[in-house]
């Protein structure tokens, strides 16, 4: 996935950096307590969100790949992308 990156431009890096240390010079239990609660219920959401994505992503490339616009996709990419999918979770 060519289009994928991992690395931040160097202003939200440094942004990152401060609030981290910021986090990490907190005394305050409750609003470290607080704020744990908020970033798991954002983690969880932005986790959903990517499944979805990634799901629909795989479906598009795989009607691709059947209308022969696009290469054969491999087989295990397109069982990892449908068991990522957020509608069979719990199920």
């Amino acid at each position: 996935m060519a289009w994928l990156n991992f690395t931040l431009p160097l202003t939200q890096e440094l942004e990152v950096e401060k609030q981290a240390r910021a986090i990490r010079n907190c005394d305050d239990v409750d609003e470290l307590r607080c704020l744990a609660e908020q970033l798991f219920r954002m983690w969880c959401q932005q986790a959903d969100l990517t499944a979805q994505l990634i799901h629909q992503v795989a479906g598009a490339e795989a009607l691709l790949a059947q209308a022969g616009v696009a290469e054969p996709l491999d087989q295990e990419y397109l069982t990892w992308a449908s068991a990522i999918n957020p509608e069979t979770w719990g199920s």
